[in-house]
Parts: structure tokens; C-alpha cells; sequence
């Protein structure tokens, strides 16, 4: 049968001009070629986890029970059972895409899911099956038990707070908390995500402010910092961020802010890079804030990974002058 296709094949391509028939072969080239490549990209890539797997297993095999804490007694055993993944918890199997509902929007022709009750957006362009993906992955994120939760029942937004949302994406944070806020500023950069943004927050586009830049410590077209942007402003009382390993130029555009403000709440990822939660911590503590962190720890595998491996996923930081 193969035989006979190829034959096909050829016999079709003979037919056609030689500039289309050159066209439909370099489009073939390069459909096996990515085929390939995407194969052995995987296989590469299952086999690293493999042995970073196998490497985090035997460092914590010369470490005492008595030497680490329960949390982290239940990442390893986690390990031993399941192939590595980045929140080493039973959480994992809690959601799947099955539980993701979508609906194509007429007047914009962008996707939306329902988060409790309320429309998030998608960017314009994502298939169906890339929307339910993102969201199952971010509902995972943010499961009141997931290292990544930026908010617990006793450290979350209060009435009539005035909040920050530093690296928004599709604003699921800001989303969830957009009742109690009185004011919410949505810094992010990606021009499909504030699009989507956008037509998420429309509903309450008269207390949320879409600010199309990075929040950092230089001061250009694309970026601010934060102790310049609210110069003339009033001040946050709750700042979350969340910014792909970019988080320490965001501290450092806001170190006034933070020495100066007496009462302050600050989410912050800590797992993008070995050394940020001992880093952030030291940082935050000398400026007068309370620390503690969300449950469990993250393996980031986008990083290269050593001792000892497992990183706090989030900082919950707060400053209250008694």
C-alpha cells in the first residue's frame, strides 16, 4: 500500500508545474524534518527528566529523615512513586482537560472560559485545544493546595484594597479579587495578553487599569518602575508578581515604595532561579515585612537544577506597622 501511494505521489507531482511540484516537496522536507526533530527533541527530553529524577532521588537518599521537613519528606516520596513533574504532589491528577468548558465570543473571536462564574479570555489566534490546555494548567497553578497559589484564606485581598498586578497573563489573580479591590493595575507587556485582557475586564473597566509595559527599574518606552509610576498616585496595598525570572529588576524599581509604605501584602515567585527565595527573603525582612510561603515546593525543570532541587514556589510577604 505504501508502495502504491509513493508511486501516487510521484505520478501527481509529474502532472503539476514544476514550480508548485518544487513548492509541495520543500513543504514536505520540511514537515519530515520537524517530524524528526520534534521526535528526537521529545526522546531527549523524557530522558533528562529521567535522570534528573534518578539524581534527585539519590541525593535525598543520603539525607536523614530527621533533616527535612515534613513538606519536603512528601515531595521526595512523591518522586519515588510518579515521574517528575513540576508540582510533586497528588495535585497533578487533580484536573485534566475534560473539565474546561470553552466558548467562542461572536463579537471578538477570541475563546473564554468561565472562572467561577466570570468570562477569561484568551489570546486571539489559540486554537480550542492550546485554550483548554493554558487553563487547566493555570486552574492546577492556582488550586488552593499548589505551591504556585498566590493567596490563602488568611493572607489574601481585602475590601476596598488598592492592588498590583505585576505580569497579569490572562489575569486569573486579579480576576479572582476584582470584587474587593477598589483599584487594580494590570501591568503586562504582551500585546495579545492586554487584548484579552481587555475584553476580560471590561465589566469593571472603571476601576482596572491596563498598563502596557514591563514593570522593572529602568525607565523607558516599554518599561517603569514602580516607585515612578505612583509618584502622584495613591498607594497599593497589595502587589503581585509574577514575572518569568524578572522579578528582582521589579524589587529594585520599587525599594522606596517598599522601605516607605507601612502597610503592604506582596505575592512573589521565588522558583525561577536557585538562589531567589533566600535572596527575596533577606531582602524583605530588612525592609520590616513578615515573611512565610505557599505549600510545597516547585521542581522547575525549565532551569538547570542542583542541590537541593526543590524550590518554594511563592513568598507571601507582609508589612503592618502595629
Amino acid at each position: 500500500m505504501l508502495l502504491i501511494l509513493a508511486r501516487l505521489y510521484k505520478k501527481i507531482l509529474g502532472y503539476l508545474p514544476v514550480r508548485f511540484a518544487k513548492d509541495i516537496e520543500i513543504l514536505r522536507y520540511n514537515f519530515e524534518t520537524y517530524r524528526r526533530n520534534s521526535y528526537v527533541q521529545r526522546i531527549f527530553h523524557e530522558e533528562r527528566l529521567s535522570n534528573l529524577r534518578s539524581e534527585i532521588l539519590k541525593y535525598y537518599s543520603s539525607v536523614p529523615q530527621d533533616k527535612m521537613s515534613y513538606e519536603l519528606s512528601a515531595a521526595v516520596d512523591f518522586l519515588k512513586h510518579n515521574p517528575i513533574t513540576y508540582f510533586p504532589c497528588n495535585l497533578t491528577r487533580k484536573y485534566s482537560a475534560e473539565m474546561v468548558h470553552l466558548t467562542l465570543d461572536q463579537e471578538s473571536q477570541m475563546y473564554f472560559a468561565l472562572i467561577k462564574g466570570k468570562r477569561m479570555f484568551f489570546k486571539r489566534g489559540w486554537t480550542e485545544s492550546k485554550c483548554i490546555e493554558y487553563c487547566y494548567s493555570i486552574l492546577e497553578e492556582q488550586d488552593e493546595n499548589s505551591p504556585h497559589r498566590y493567596l490563602s484564606e488568611s493572607f489574601t485581598v481585602q475590601n476596598d484594597d488598592i492592588v498590583v498586578d505585576v505580569g497579569a497573563a490572562e489575569g486569573i489573580f486579579s480576576l479572582e479579587v476584582i470584587d474587593r479591590a477598589s483599584k487594580i493595575y494590570l501591568f503586562e507587556a504582551d500585546n495579545g495578553w492586554t487584548e484579552a485582557l481587555t475584553a476580560t475586564f471590561a465589566p469593571w473597566r472603571e476601576k482596572v487599569e491596563i498598563v502596557n509595559r514591563y514593570l522593572s527599574d529602568e525607565e523607558n518606552h516599554n518599561s517603569i518602575a514602580l516607585d515612578s509610576f505612583f509618584q502622584n498616585k495613591k498607594w497599593p496595598d497589595f502587589i503581585k508578581i509574577d514575572v518569568d525570572g524578572a522579578e528582582a529588576k521589579v524589587i529594585n524599581g520599587c525599594s522606596q515604595f517598599l522601605s516607605a509604605q507601612e502597610h503592604l501584602k506582596m505575592v512573589l515567585c521565588t522558583y525561577h532561579k536557585q538562589e531567589d527565595e533566600s535572596v527575596f527573603s533577606d531582602q524583605l525582612r530588612a525592609k520590616g515585612f513578615n515573611i512565610s510561603y505557599s505549600k510545597g515546593f516547585i521542581l522547575f525543570i525549565n532551569d538547570k537544577l542542583s542541590p537541593p532541587y526543590f524550590r518554594r514556589g511563592v513568598i507571601r510577604a507582609m508589612k503592618r506597622k502595629i
